[in-house]
């Protein structure tokens, strides 16, 4: 599902997409290609097989700029193989377990640090890492404003979302189900349970949701967005689902399934955006009814929770991977890229703010003071409707863009500066081709001063187009 979230961002910049799997028990091909991606399946025995086979597909589409390889049991002996075949090579990596060969590391892991890959790649890989990496679909993020201004006010726990991986191997559904019907409830939530249709469990968890004295309904075909914005708490694994509802601050029991979850439930526990159980307690229904009557009871706790969430992925990994893969360049042929802005930038900003070519076409001309600056800032940036970044050209801040979600919250307004030193090297144009990339799903507006041409002719060029003299509109294309 992770690399579908990558793919269909690449593919919305023009990249043109092949998924290589191999032919086992429950693989996806179906599923890939109901995305519209073409998938050959291969059958193999072993790593080597897996290589030529690999090799083989890929010489016969022609060269490709990368190959993305999610797959915990390839190492540096595979990589070598296929490298050859492809220009770059990106591995996804959970565990920091073995050697790789390759140009960048992708763990949106919050808990890896650099040092474990040390040993594990060359010099000159480049490592992303974080949950600000998190592959997630787009859908997450043009909710996120809308959820978090759901969770503004008092929380209440009237909806609760169980999604324990699609299979469940081992039914800890059931034993959630049980949990939550021992709570003494102050009022009674509707529980709503996301399974794969294939599930073995299927059968016996809709006997059990049937007799339950909540209102469960089982979701065996679900918009996973849709259920996390309309739930007060999730009671769920700490697989890739985590970061979805940490974009979205959905207040979270995590039940780790997997070994590999370990890290994911730690530091999300660690930094107060999670409450961890351990699948194979003896106690597991008993520490569920605990955590979930608890939480019931404090209020401000769920509340803390979520917000804890919120901070730690905003849900665009994928265009900052995407961006990676396939930069916008300024005139010199350097990179620009995006950072969130956070409060150790205020100092910086105040600065650039100040400048008197700054001043000149602001809608504000009046600098303002230190104190004013600094609490605009605090409040700017936990905003649900507000997205703030710092733009950096070769790796270093010139600038902002900030979006704004205007009172109709179906578009955003503008904010955009490059300071004078880097003037003229169509950076800031380079940033506007990023916002169009950001798949917000909405309108976005530009409000700029009549006499200040330079910008008027810079949001033309854009793609945005008049409907006041003084404000311009770039409307996001409909996606399939």
């Amino acid at each position: 599902m992770r690399c579908l979230a990558l793919a269909e961002q690449l593919q919305h910049q023009g990249a043109h997409i092949l998924f290589l799997c191999q032919a086992l028990e429950g693989h996806m091909a179906a599923v890939i290609e109901q995305w519209g991606f073409q998938v050959r399946l291969l059958d193999c025995v072993d790593w080597s097989q897996d290589a030529q086979q690999s090799v083989l597909a890929l010489t016969r589409m022609g060269c490709i700029d990368w190959l993305i390889v999610d797959h915990y049991a390839l190492d540096q002996r595979w990589h070598q193989a296929l490298r050859t075949a492809v220009r770059k090579l990106m591995v996804i990596d959970d565990l920091a377990n073995r050697a790789l060969l390759c140009d960048v590391v992708l763990n949106q892991n919050m808990a890896v640090l650099e040092a474990p890959y040390e040993t594990l790649v060359s010099p000159d890989c480049g490592l992303m890492l974080g949950a600000q990496y998190a592959l997630i679909r787009p859908e997450f993020r043009r909710i996120r404003p809308q959820a978090l201004e759901k969770r503004q006010g008092d929380p209440v726990i009237k909806r609760i979302l169980v999604s324990l991986g699609g299979m469940d191997p081992d039914n800890v559904t059931g034993a959630v189900l049980v949990a939550l019907s021992q709570i003494p409830w102050q009022t009674p939530p509707v529980i709503d349970v996301v399974l794969n249709a294939a599930s073995t469990h299927l059968h016996g968890l809709r006997a059990q949701a049937q007799a339950h004295p909540l209102t469960v309904t089982i979701h065996t075909s679900a918009r996973m967005s849709e259920l996390m914005l309309h739930a007060d708490l999730a009671i769920g694994a700490a697989g890739s689902t985590a970061w979805e509802r940490c974009c979205l601050g959905l207040p979270t029991v995590a039940i780790q399934l997997a070994d590999n979850q370990a890290v994911i439930i730690q530091a999300l526990t660690q930094l107060g955006a999670h409450l961890a159980i351990v699948a194979e307690a003896q106690t597991l229904v008993e520490d569920i009814a605990e955590q979930v009557a608890s939480l019931q009871t404090t209020p401000t706790r769920l509340r803390q929770l979520g917000r804890q969430a919120a901070s730690i992925c905003d849900g665009f990994g994928a265009v900052w991977v995407a961006l990676l893969m396939d930069p916008v360049l300024a005139r010199d042929a350097q990179a620009v890229m995006f950072i969130p802005a956070t409060m150790a930038h205020a100092e910086l900003i105040l600065r650039w703010q100040s400048y008197p070519e700054t001043r000149r076409y602001a809608l504000n001309p009046t600098v303002p003071d230190r104190q004013t600056h600094f609490q605009w800032m605090q409040r700017k940036l936990v905003e649900p409707g507000a997205y703030f970044w710092l733009i950096q050209h070769a790796g270093v801040a010139v600038g902002i863009v900030r979006l704004d979600q205007r009172p109709d919250q179906a578009s955003y307004l503008l904010s955009i500066f490059v300071i004078p030193a880097k003037y003229r090297l169509g950076i800031a144009s380079a940033a506007l081709q990023i916002v169009k990339r950001l798949r917000l799903g909405a309108d976005i507006y530009a409000q700029v001063m009549l006499d200040n041409q330079a910008s008027m002719a810079l949001f033309k060029r854009a793609g945005f187009t008049h409907i006041e003299p003084d404000l311009l509109v770039w409307r996001e294309p409909a996606t399939t």
